[in-house]
């Protein structure tokens, strides 16, 4: 998201991580949304409106997934991610199943939309580097 905001604002790489290096994944969107807006022209900005929408439901896993404290239920072998982070009764304890299936999709999806952003705003890739794929089931 940082190197997609520094192309469409025209920044070179040090500069650019001035601007995108400390913000989170909530103002890297919102930043993407806005900028994208006078950068696009339709339909080119609802595909990133889109892009983004999609991004920020995946950041609520992957906070949940790297914040959470992590375990299994006694009646299930599936790992389970644990939180009082997430929005709704501080007093609450959240959790989530992630058996291999959901973790795997949700890689692939965080790629997809990965290299859904590179194609969009025409983000110079080295060559050298090797296709990511997610892990095999």
């Amino acid at each position: 998201m940082g190197d997609a905001i520094q192309k469409m604002l025209g920044l070179d790489l040090e500069y650019g991580r001035i601007i995108t290096g400390r913000l989170d994944a909530t103002n890297l969107i919102r930043m993407l949304r806005e900028i994208g807006g006078l950068y696009f022209e339709e339909p080119d900005f609802h595909t990133l409106w889109t892009i983004c929408d999609k991004i920020d439901i995946l950041r609520e896993d992957r906070n949940l997934i790297v914040h959470g404290t992590w375990g299994r239920s006694d009646d299930s072998s599936a790992p389970m991610a644990l939180s009082l982070r997430i929005k709704g009764d501080p007093n609450e304890i959240i959790s989530e199943t992630f058996p291999r299936e959901r973790m795997n999709a949700i890689i692939s999806n965080i790629l997809s939309l990965k290299w859904d952003l590179i194609r969009l705003v025409k983000l110079d890739v080295p060559p050298s580097r090797p296709p990511e794929q997610p892990p095999s089931t």
